[in-house]
């Protein structure tokens, strides 16, 4: 299986019931959309990624990212 697949599936396997529900109804959405349906899936995920990333602090913190592992 590919790496990236794999980061994937264990960033997957750390969500809740609830959070791979609605994972999944994305997926489906995307998947089931029309190439331009799947344009404003995609921009929306990325504006939303964009805000986000303004508050992630990537300082040293005990653990590790549950989806890659560092």
């Amino acid at each position: 299986m590919n790496q990236k697949v794999l980061m994937v599936l264990k960033g997957f396997h750390e969500l809740s019931t609830d959070e791979k529900v609605q994972l999944i109804a994305e997926i489906n959405k995307y998947q089931q959309g029309s190439p331009s349906v799947r344009i404003g899936l995609e921009s929306g995920f990325y504006e939303s990624v964009r805000k986000s990333q303004a508050a992630v602090n990537f300082g040293p913190a005990p653990g590790s990212c549950p989806c890659c592992g560092r």
